[in-house]
């Protein structure tokens, strides 16, 4: 069971790897030269990587129900966008064979903020397992949507993060 499992998150970053290549090429494989701007260079579009370290929020909003928890990131990615420090209000139930996790959270950084959705099966009693994550740009990342996968293998603590950024800011 546990080979079907890797076989098919292997399958789905190829996958994943595969539509993001495709999306930003041109016929016949020429691209034009990127038009000159004012402001700083935008990041290369693509599929990048990065780092979260999550602990209990030592503050809570409100007074913790058994099935919530509290919980606050740090997040070191390759594209800055997406660094930052995220508040998530998450949410755990499923069964034991099959336990999940969905969170609602906001990252925010220097330059601006997102509103993201997390869902996990797997994730929170056998220590181990994947998060998907979509979020949507706020303030300078308006327009923007971004998609990340996670994996842990110590219940969420830390992580790696595979993720990549579709849209454009300021186009809303």
């Amino acid at each position: 069971m546990k080979r079907k499992w890797i076989a098919g998150l292997g399958a789905s970053l190829v996958a994943a790897a595969l539509v993001a290549g495709c999306s930003g090429g041109t016929a016949g494989g020429s691209t034009a030269a990127p038009a000159a701007t004012d402001g700083p260079a935008a990041p290369t579009p693509g599929i990048f990587t990065g780092t979260a370290a999550c602990c209990d929020d030592p503050a809570p909003p409100v007074t913790v129900a058994e099935d919530v928890n509290y919980v606050v990131c740090e997040r070191t990615m390759a594209d800055a966008r997406l660094s930052g420090t995220m508040h998530l209000v998450s949410y755990t139930g499923g069964t034991e064979e099959a336990p999940a996790i969905w969170s609602d959270g906001t990252l925010e950084n220097d330059e601006g903020s997102w509103s993201c959705k997390q869902f996990g099966v797997g994730s929170l009693n056998v220590q181990t397992g994947p998060l998907d994550e979509v979020c949507v740009g706020r303030g300078a990342y308006v327009g923007l949507t971004a998609y990340l996968h996670s994996i842990t293998a110590d219940n969420l603590a830390t992580s790696g993060i595979l993720a990549w950024i579709e849209g454009t800011a300021g186009s809303q």
